[in-house]
């Protein structure tokens, strides 16, 4: 089975002075990054320049995911009253309170002056 993905190089820069290449992958289609592997430059160099099975870190997630096509539904209502007048707790609260079943709520602001709440039902179909 072939699918398509994405593939990130990039050399982060650590305040502890490690110096390191990191790889991520993420499967175009589920959105989901599984593999991260991060390797000291020379072992990086040595890669490169043909040797082969090289030890580095690696890190998966989400593997049982891998291979589906993500579909993402999301719902958004309003919050009645000014911005300032609901606290954060108070508004977890209203979010878990009108978020469906099955569905994960965020919190985010919109246009402003209005509180909005997203909630969004994430699905992998084969």
């Amino acid at each position: 089975m072939k699918n398509k993905a994405k593939l990130t190089i990039s050399r982060p820069m650590y305040g502890d002075g490690r110096k390191v290449i990191s790889i991520k992958v993420k499967d175009s289609d589920a959105v989901i990054q599984f593999l991260s592997i991060e390797i000291g430059l020379n072992e990086f160099a040595e890669c490169l320049t043909g040797l082969s099975e090289v030890e580095c870190e690696m890190e998966t997630r989400e593997l049982h995911n891998v291979g589906k096509i993500r579909e993402t539904d999301s719902i958004e209502f309003e919050i009645p009253g000014p911005q300032y007048s609901i606290g954060e707790g108070d508004l977890n609260e209203i979010a878990k309170a009108n978020t469906p079943e099955g569905w994960e709520c965020s919190l985010y602001l919109k246009d402003g002056n209005v509180h909005y709440i997203l909630a969004q039902r994430i699905h992998f179909l084969l």
